[in-house]
């Protein structure tokens, strides 16, 4: 699925970006006599949610083997962060910064060596739209219709649910009959669970809910990009600098 703000978002570029803070990083660490952890150290920048976190679950394959899963169980929290099992307290003060005191650690000093002192991102920028344009997408008579006919679909074999992004926050319905495994917090898919994913999808494609609230928000996307178009080309020129200069630090540091 990809919609119009998409184009802005570039994740090469933010990889880019966010290998270079760890080369600044390291210098910076190195220069206390300490070394950057692993555990600190990202591989990725930032991306965009998956559209089943938006729109709930849409996939027939994938929820007839993970329910309401996250498809790739193994993929590391959306904050891209790692563990920071064997962390010492000194790397934790020269690397975090301090929002108290305004101190900025090891990682605020190499966002603000490579963006600047007031580094709003191209990607921060378009997040904050997205979810703009999602709250009124959400809101559009439009979507809410088709919300109530996916709603109304479910209750028919006897889910009950407001609208598609409830069942996959439903405690009681997730692993429902299965135990939940030692060190775990929840029980694994469960035929129950599957079932009522299955259906879910099958509602989804006789409401068309997922194209209309796609198409929908398309629509405001178009919209908040043509009224903000000065600062997404702002930010998308400041962006291309600013991955030139990545690219530098990171030859630098090889």
């Amino acid at each position: 699925m990809t919609l119009p703000l998409d184009a802005y978002v570039s994740l090469k570029d933010e990889s880019t970006i966010v290998r270079a803070e760890n080369v600044l990083a390291q210098q910076c660490m190195q220069d206390k006599g300490l070394k950057l952890p692993d555990a600190l150290t990202l591989d990725n920048g930032p991306e965009p949610p998956a559209p089943y976190v938006i729109y709930g679950v849409m996939d027939m394959k994938a929820v007839k083997v993970y329910g309401y899963r996250e498809p790739s169980p193994e993929k590391e929290p959306a904050s891209g962060r790692p563990a920071d099992d064997g962390i010492t307290p000194a790397v934790k003060r020269a690397y975090f910064d301090d929002p108290k005191s305004g101190r900025l650690g090891c990682e605020g000093k190499a966002r603000r060596k490579l963006g600047g002192k007031n580094p709003e991102t191209l990607f921060a920028i378009v997040q904050q739209l997205r979810s703009q344009t999602l709250n009124a997408t959400f809101q559009d008579s439009r979507v809410v219709a088709a919300v109530s006919k996916w709603s109304a679909c479910m209750k028919k074999s006897g889910y009950d649910y407001a609208n598609p992004l409830a069942p996959a926050h439903d405690r009681s319905l997730l692993g429902k009959g299965l135990p939940v495994p030692k060190g775990a917090t929840l029980p694994p898919p469960s035929p129950a669970e599957i079932a009522a994913a299955v259906t879910d999808v099958e509602c989804k494609r006789k409401t068309q809910y997922v194209q209309t609230a796609a198409l929908v928000s398309a629509a405001y996307e178009r919209k908040v990009i043509e009224q903000r178009s000065t600062q997404l080309q702002d930010a998308r020129r400041t962006q291309k600098r600013k991955v030139e200069s990545a690219k530098e630090i990171i030859k630098a540091g090889a």
